[in-house]
């Protein structure tokens, strides 16, 4: 949170950063009741802790489900806001300084007074709350396209909702009613469309259109950098300065990149069960790989674990490293050069 007060980002970007971030937490902590209480129970205490809880389980499934149609979609959203970013610089740049130059009036009570003023107020409402409100708005409006695609993705997976079923039982070590979960395998038309939602939200569309986004902007962001690199040295730029602005992109590439290639490599396996499942149906794997459709689910959680990491906790490090590999690099360059000169001297 600290990182993204301070970054300096255009307001949708941050927005759907503080949506990403509030999304892969409500998933990790379902991934959490809904993968690991039941196992967890059964290998410390020998027994299912959530015997009788077994509808509320179903609810937290599609709360998981949802937020990682969310989560998903929003890193769509991210790179989509990026690529624009570059593709489009004066646009954002103008909104930047339309930003400043608000914060700048707003610092002014007499300017933020005359403004309230100038526009119409309704009647029995003072200048200062319709100030606010105002205020409130243009705040809450960035967040506007994050909330849309977490509705839409609650309500993309209810089909998923309807796949389960809960029938009554009897627990024979607690020797009370318990309920128990069941697949409603016999609706083939139902399963067909969950498989065909998650691939299209979740898996196969999201893959190609991160990757075609990702090449896009590294294209435009390299020949950006050439053109800048040319630029500093026609203006006889300081080294310490090329090799600062050389490190800002260098850093943002790689972030860039490895979001990019963490998505593709850990939402692989998830792609192969769903155009599995849309071919064969679920129960031809129910029994051979349900491991490695453990694995797959536990590496889309952890996709979701390292989105936080990749943008904001390890940057610094990054930043740090690649700092010091150009300085090294510019160093044995150096000592090339004067090698050379020397080696030039000497000769008769």
């Amino acid at each position: 949170m600290k990182f993204l007060f301070k970054a300096g980002l255009n307001r949708n970007l941050t927005a759907a950063l503080f949506s990403l971030c509030l999304v892969d937490a409500i998933l990790m902590f379902g991934a959490v009741i809904f993968r690991s209480i039941e196992a967890t129970g059964m290998i410390v205490f020998g027994t299912n802790l959530m015997y009788q809880h077994q509808r509320a389980l179903i609810f937290v499934r599609l709360v998981v489900w949802s937020m990682i149609t969310s989560s998903t979609l929003l890193v769509i959203y991210i790179s989509l806001q990026r690529c624009l970013v570059v593709m489009r610089p004066l646009r954002y740049a103008n909104n930047l300084q339309e930003r400043s130059s608000r914060t700048q009036r707003r610092s002014n009570p007499t300017d933020s007074f005359t403004s309230a003023f100038s526009t119409r107020i309704p009647l029995g409402v003072s200048a200062i709350d319709f100030l606010r409100e105002i205020q409130f708005r243009k705040l809450l409006k960035p967040y506007l396209v994050p909330a849309f695609i977490i509705l839409s993705s609650c309500l993309l997976n209810l089909p998923s909702f309807l796949e389960f079923g809960v029938s009554d039982c009897w627990d024979e070590d607690h020797q009370q009613p318990a309920q128990h979960i069941f697949y409603k395998a016999d609706d083939n038309k139902l399963i067909g469309t969950t498989a065909l939602i998650n691939m299209l939200t979740q898996t196969v569309l999201p893959a190609i259109v991160i990757s075609i986004l990702t090449v896009m902007t590294e294209m435009k962001v390299q020949e950006s950098l050439k053109e800048r690199r040319r630029l500093f040295e026609s203006q006889h730029r300081r080294q310490s300065i090329v090799l600062t602005e050389e490190l800002k992109e260098k850093v943002s590439r790689t972030v860039a990149i490895f979001i990019a290639v963490k998505f593709l490599i850990l939402r692989t396996m998830p792609v192969f069960f769903d155009i599995w499942e849309l071919i064969f149906g679920i129960m031809p794997y129910q029994d051979i790989l349900i491991i490695p459709f453990r694995i797959s689910q536990f590496l889309i959680i952890l996709n979701s674990a390292t989105n936080t990491l990749a943008y904001f906790g390890r940057q610094r490090w990054l930043e740090k490293l690649l700092r010091l590999r150009m300085i090294r690099r510019q160093e044995r360059q150096t000592l090339l050069h004067d090698a050379n000169k020397l080696s030039e001297v000497e000769i008769p």
